[in-house]
């Protein structure tokens, strides 16, 4: 219906007042949308629906309504097609005229003048029909001048006006932005009936991001001139208007990103061992896209842009003499983790009874006898098989004793050879066998074990299984269980991970006599090289996540969510170093210092390195303090290293209200500060579903973090400038100063978020 094509307009080029209003839109309408556009002033909003209506001509890109080409058609000649109701009410009115007489110029748009009786009785009894429609009595009022209406009624009338002839394409820039709540509330409302009755095409320009949500099937969010997202109607009934302020702020932090919701790569088309571009589908709007890029990241899990591709992958265990890995096999086997389904239950207060499915399959005492599944198992279940019994019943009994957990161990491998296609069957077979479990958690009174779930209640059962294994893409180095065993400290080190050798039984829920992991502890963390995250043979691919290149014993510890997530932000920096120096991800290779440099500017954590970046003026600073704690000396800001590891505290300890100073011997115009505070990454936090679990996490800002600070800048003794951190709620603070001289910095922590310490890891300062 309408289609916008990478439409881009500057305002008085070459000028001093010179604006790019718009960048690189592109936005696709079908029939019947109702899309609305929110974003910041200056965003690009009203410039786009003004570029649609032809208030100015593009400096490129093409505009097509219905299937015709307006892109170099004036205003007046592009009125047939749309409709437009403005913000001011007074806008789309004649004052001066009565109703009907306002109507009857709507109603004659686009048409020729002739000689013709001017408002036929046909045409009065059809305007009168239309306002009823309104509910505001203007029906009766049809001779009254518009300039007495209020502005309620006024725009609703403009509103109708502009829909009368139902045109192809509806604008409505910020068109209840000058009305009181109500009424406002109450010309939305009629907004979308008359767009729904008349299935028409609208865009809807707002500053309210409730509205934004609740009406219309799309929303789009626009800043500095670009579309940079685009969220679908599923998407819009799932997330609230905080959701969509945490997308914003996000979206606004990185230039150029642009984010596609619901959006599934089908294909890709490759040149010469590279991926030239990726075919993708928004499953709710049906479009497609081609997306091109110079370096691609995949991040499926599944490695499906990989496979696409053609990048060597493999799956299944490897046998011991391959990597001299202590638990691999003898022999070479296809065994995979399994996809897992989780289950919620409530306690209701009283006894709830339940009735099965015919679907669900019976399980015994016997069958989850090394499933812990109640309490009293802890004390009970068999572990010997265990490498440490003691240490698997302890991590076992923190994430599932409870019968509301949901049970991670209800998991599945398939019976084919590729549990990818297997997908949709191993889902039905899950969630047949958690409806098993829950029936015999109620119903079962066998056994030695009383499951204490007389008062519980089936809340939800899971209808997307998580997926634990699949292809892992080769790289240039496979991450082996050695390396980890041995807590290797790569050169090349652009990631980390803890998490033990975790290694489920190889038929899941189906391997009754086995326990469901064999978890080999060891002491210590380990670091994963940069050539794990790129690929062998395709030459522009990064993977990051579950597919990166390991052994299948490096994926069980590896696959842990917070070492796949560290991992893809350090490949996020390495792909945007490979766009400044114009090469793959393997030319990239001698630049991994300056890598590893960035991923601990942007808080990251290296075991074995520290910030050695030249540009950070602090390291080169005298450095002292108005008091501090023992252990937590102010110098140890600019140690290298930004976080609490053991007893070593490495920052500054000190109670709310001191000051530390930083001096220099020479002037230097001061362009951002950025603080790293404590967070307190000791704390025991656990994912779970279960209420008891839930109450005794933590939720909100850690108290530990610095909320408020103030900065001061100095030169020569005397005060050059300041800076506030107010309500802080980060981790990594980076404040932006503006080129302020100074030869000395005051940092001054003024109060935490409740904790009698205030601590300071690291201070980073940049010059002009």
């Amino acid at each position: 219906m309408l289609d916008i094509n990478h439409i881009a307009k500057t305002f008085n080029p070459g000028l001093i007042t010179e604006k790019r209003a718009l960048a690189d839109v592109d936005l696709h309408l079908a029939e019947g949308d109702f899309v609305t556009m929110i974003g910041g002033n200056g965003a690009g909003k009203s410039t786009t629906l003004n570029a649609v209506a032809g208030t100015f001509m593009v400096d490129r890109g093409s505009i097509v309504i219905d299937g015709v080409d307006v892109t170099h058609l004036p205003e007046y000649k592009r009125a047939k097609y749309l409709g437009r109701v403005f913000q001011d009410p007074m806008n789309g009115t004649a004052a001066t005229m009565n109703i009907e007489e306002n109507l009857a110029l709507a109603y004659r748009r686009g048409q020729g003048r002739t000689l013709r009786w001017g408002i036929t009785a046909k045409e009065r009894d059809e305007y009168r029909e239309k306002l009823a429609t309104l509910g505001l009595g203007l029906e009766d009022r049809m001779s009254s001048k518009v300039g007495l209406l209020s502005g309620g009624q006024r725009q609703a009338l403009t509103l109708l006006m502009a829909t009368i002839k139902q045109p192809k394409l509806l604008l409505l820039d910020e068109h209840t932005a000058a009305l009181d709540p109500k009424t406002a509330k109450n010309v939305l409302t009629l907004t979308q009936k008359i767009i729904a009755e008349n299935h028409l095409t609208a865009m809807m320009v707002t500053h309210n991001m409730k509205d934004a949500l609740e009406y219309g099937n799309r929303t789009i969010m626009m800043h500095e001139g670009k579309i940079i997202l685009d969220i679908d109607a599923e998407t819009k009934k799932r997330i609230r208007v905080e959701d969509l302020l945490v997308m914003f702020e996000k979206a606004k932090e990185e230039k150029d990103l642009e984010v596609f919701f619901n959006t599934v790569m089908y294909d890709c088309e490759t040149k010469d061992d590279r991926i030239v571009s990726i075919y993708c589908v928004q499953e709710t709007t049906e479009m497609r896209y081609q997306l091109y890029a110079p370096v691609f990241v995949d991040a499926t899990g599944n490695g499906t842009l990989g496979y696409y591709a053609g990048a060597e992958y493999r799956k299944g265990s490897e046998p011991q003499s391959e990597f001299g890995e202590l638990h691999a096999p003898q022999q070479p086997n296809n065994y995979r983790m399994g996809n897992s389904i989780l289950l919620k239950a409530k306690d209701m207060g009283h006894p709830v009874k339940f009735t099965p499915p015919s679907f669900a399959k019976k399980l015994t005492e016997e069958q989850l006898a090394k499933r812990i599944h109640c309490v009293q198992m802890r004390d009970t279940i068999n572990c010997d098989d265990s490498p440490n019994p003691e240490e698997y019943k302890r991590t076992s009994m923190t994430s599932s004793a409870c019968v509301d957990y949901g049970y991670w161990w209800l998991e599945l491998c398939g019976d084919g050879e590729d549990i990818i296609t297997e997908y949709e069957a191993i889902r039905d077979d899950l969630i047949a066998y958690a409806y098993g479990i829950w029936d015999h958690i109620k119903n079962n009174k066998e056994g030695i074990h009383e499951h204490h779930a007389e008062n519980y209640a089936l809340e939800w059962v899971g209808a997307l299984p998580g997926v634990r294994e699949s292809r892992r893409l080769v790289g240039d180095y496979l991450l082996s269980e050695t390396d980890i065993l041995e807590h290797k400290i790569f050169e090349d080190a652009v990631c980390y991970g803890g998490w033990c050798v975790d290694l489920h039984a190889p038929h899941g829920l189906l391997d009754f006599n086995l326990l469901p992991s064999d978890c080999n502890f060891y002491d210590g963390v380990y670091t994963i090289p940069y050539r794990s995250y790129y690929s062998k043979n395709i030459k522009n691919l990064y993977m990051a996540g579950r597919d990166i290149s390991t052994t299948r014993l490096g994926l069980a510890s590896t696959r842990i969510i917070g070492c796949c997530a560290i991992g893809g932000e350090a490949v996020g920096i390495a792909a945007a170093l490979c766009n400044k120096y114009a090469c793959n991800p393997r030319e990239l290779a001698p630049h991994v210092k300056e890598l590893q440099q960035l991923i601990l500017k942007e808080d990251g954590f290296l075991p074995g390195f520290k910030n050695e970046d030249e540009k950070d003026l602090a390291l080169k600073a005298k450095i002292t303090a108005s008091s501090w704690e023992q252990g937590g000396e102010p110098e140890k800001v600019a140690n290298g290293i930004s976080r609490k590891l053991g007893e070593e505290q490495n920052g500054w300890v000190t109670k709310p209200g001191e000051c530390l100073i930083m001096k220099w011997d020479e002037t230097k115009e001061i362009r951002e500060i950025r603080l790293t505070f404590e967070s307190n990454f000791a704390y025991p936090i656990r994912v779970t579903m279960a209420p008891l679990r839930q109450a005794q996490q933590r939720n909100g800002v850690p108290e530990e973090l610095v909320k408020d600070v103030k900065i001061e800048l100095y030169r020569e003794g005397k005060k050059t400038g300041e800076a506030f951190v107010k309500d802080n709620y980060q981790r990594l603070c980076s404040v932006g100063i503006g080129d302020v001289p100074a030869d000395e910095i005051r940092v001054i922590p003024e109060s935490t978020n409740g904790a009698e310490q205030a601590v300071i890891h690291e201070i980073r300062v940049y010059a002009k």
